[in-house]
């Protein structure tokens, strides 16, 4: 079948075992790649120890893998996904991420590694072609992620061949609950504490190298589905502005829409700021674009600040998120220390949005009083202080002082520090929100609370669709939605999620690029490449069986109905900006979709879906759990 590999590589950690496995026919057929594979291989190597299994225990295992479209030309098809029980939310974790190793590890001949135990020892995974081995890695434990890389790739380069390198930092070593997994430097697994994982199982990174190709089985269809697509790149304004200034591009719309957070989500306009941190304010250090494997997009920035109290060499520039967690959210309108800033989280392996929601929240609550400097160590955090925010970074990646508790994230700091301070904290099953403001975009908040892996933009289609930017008129979501409107959104969240689990999640299909694509386009190219009739019904069947059985590994873990909804400080009107006194009506939304998704008063799917989704053995797992055996 075209698109796939047909085996994974299987990494013992604690044999130091490396074997070949084939990847079943059930798994393709019913869960298609990247995180549906990935939960359902979760689940079965779990069955029966869901429930109690520790996410830092060597038992949790840690499931890279590619979709069908990776290593192809498909336009922003570069993506792949990394999954375990996530230390930090405690729940299903999942993070993804462009660049080049999905392709290598296509090429090399692998759709996927399972990582299996923990070493005793610090290692690393070499793939070279079919040929794969763990290494020791003593003397690259403690450095940061672009000291391995560099090294990584002198290494295990030569004959203009430059492999592909995805390691953690002392974030993860250090056991920081949010720490990210970094590819060639400035591409991240960010959330849910994935690099907390393989820091845990004492595994330092991958290097991956392959000369070969991605089979297609209809190749004359694929190139015409490719160049259609192409054409609508170039056709296309978000595609330009996304070249022209990267995901930082809609920056300045969503202020005036009242979608980017400010001050810890409390402040709903922020002109100075936004000029500040915008676009053409991050020319001035703008050196160089890149892209990821045969994206025609180029949003990578490549930043270089050549004199000041910032000064970096030339590396990867902060992103959207990255901008707004420590820039917006922390006060600080200076393009070049937002630079400086995401230039150490990289380095250290920290995700920017749980590191820079935590220390806003921190800040707030400092400011507020809720926090005495006997709490942090002498520090007074304050807003608009670059200078701290880079000092708390490192204390947080070493875990020292005060950094210990931020490392914790923003749910377990606010549990430490009680009182009044859980109402400042934004987050959704204990993962921090992500930088967009569902006051002005209501079906983003219903999104965010059902979000399996806690608050997520990035797992469906319902942000790209709701703001009018991705058109599924074969869905009947033909861009006509009022955002800061209630009315309605159920409806729309429960289909963009169920085509978002497919598109997004399993075929691995970036969202930035990808919204030029509509139903027919993506139909056709999983026909083309995988050489197998796929319909909308089938993608959304598909979908649906994903969003259900990850729904039913958090139900496994304690997760229900209770844990779907929004913190206090984003149900809390804004007097100020585009979103000013707008707030999602959620009652009324969680009661549609409940209904719409079919779930009983403990928000348990029917056990006549599950069967007719080939899910008869996750429900029955439901049921015993439900009955507390």
């Amino acid at each position: 079948m075209g698109g796939y590999c047909g085996k994974l590589l299987q990494v013992d950690l604690t044999a130091g075992v490396v074997e070949n496995i084939p990847l079943r026919e059930d798994l393709v057929e019913n869960y298609l790649g990247g995180s549906g594979i990935g939960a359902r291989l979760l689940y079965e190597l779990l069955e029966g120890k869901i429930s109690a299994m520790d996410p830092l225990e060597a038992g949790n295992p840690l499931i890279f893998m590619t979709g069908p479209f990776s290593g192809t030309t498909l336009p922003s098809t570069a993506r792949m996904t990394v999954n375990a029980l996530s230390p930090l939310t405690g729940i299903w974790g999942e993070a993804n991420v462009g660049g080049q190793l999905s392709a290598q590890l296509k090429f090399a001949g692998w759709d996927g590694v399972v990582f299996l135990g923990s070493s005793a020892k610090p290692v690393y995974l070499h793939i070279d072609g079919e040929k794969a081995r763990l290494l020791p890695a003593g003397e690259l434990w403690g450095q940061d992620t672009y000291a391995v890389t560099d090294l990584l790739q002198r290494r295990h380069g030569g004959d203009n061949r430059k492999p592909a390198v995805a390691v953690i930092g002392p974030a993860g070593e250090n056991g920081v609950l949010y720490a990210s997994i970094a590819h060639n430097k400035g591409h991240h697994f960010g959330r849910t504490g994935m690099g907390t994982v393989m820091g845990s199982k004492k595994l330092k990174g991958l290097v991956v190298s392959g000369t070969g190709k991605v089979d297609i089985g209809n190749p004359e269809g694929y190139k015409e589905v490719r160049q259609r697509l192409l054409n609508k790149m170039k056709e296309s304004l978000a595609v330009e502005l996304f070249n022209l200034y990267g995901t930082n591009c809609g920056i300045d719309a969503g202020h005036l829409s009242g979608d980017v957070p400010i001050k810890n989500w409390q402040l709903g306009e922020w002109g100075e700021g936004i000029n500040a941190l915008n676009g053409p304010a991050f020319e001035a250090i703008l050196a160089d674009r890149a892209t990821c494997y045969a994206c025609p997009v180029a949003c990578k920035r490549v930043v270089e600040i050549k004199e000041g109290p910032w000064q970096m060499p030339a590396g990867p520039g902060p992103e959207y998120e990255t901008i707004t967690s420590f820039g917006t959210m922390c006060m600080i309108p200076d393009a070049a220390a937002v630079a400086k800033i995401n230039e150490r989280c990289n380095q250290l392996g920290l995700d920017t949005i749980s590191c820079g929601c935590t220390v806003a929240f921190a800040i707030d609550c400092f400011e507020k009083g809720l926090i005495k400097e006997e709490q942090t160590g002498g520090l007074e955090l304050r807003w608009n202080k670059p200078e701290l925010v880079l000092k708390l970074v490192e204390m947080i990646a070493a875990r020292e002082g005060f950094g210990a508790v931020l490392a914790l994230g923003s749910h377990r700091l606010a549990e430490k520090l009680g009182g009044e301070t859980k109402k400042y904290a934004a987050v959704v099953k204990k993962l921090e929100v992500p930088m967009h403001d569902p006051r002005a975009y209501h079906g983003l908040g219903l999104a965010y609370a059902t979000s399996i892996r806690g608050a997520c933009h990035v797992s469906g289609v319902t942000m790209g669709v709701e703001q009018g930017n991705m058109l599924l008129e074969d869905l009947g979501l033909d861009g006509c939605h009022s955002g800061p409107s209630s009315t309605g959104k159920a409806r729309l969240v429960a289909l963009t999620q169920d085509f978002g689990m497919t598109f997004t999640t399993a075929a691995l299909v970036c969202l930035l690029g990808g919204m030029v694509y509509n139903e027919r386009d993506f139909v056709d190219c999983l026909s083309n490449v995988t050489g197998r009739e796929w319909t909308l019904e089938r993608v959304m069947r598909c979908g649906r069986r994903i969003w259900l059985l990850k729904r039913a590994i958090n139900l496994l873990r304690g997760a229900g109905p209770t844990d779907d909804c929004l913190p206090e400080v984003i149900r809390t009107p804004l007097t100020e900006g585009g979103a000013a006194g707008s707030v999602p009506d959620m009652e009324l939304m969680l009661k549609e979709f409940s209904a719409l998704r079919g779930f009983d008063r403990d928000g348990y799917p029917s056990r006549e879906e599950m069967t007719a989704l080939g899910l008869a053995d996750v429900y029955a797992a439901l049921e015993k759990c439900r009955r507390g055996q």
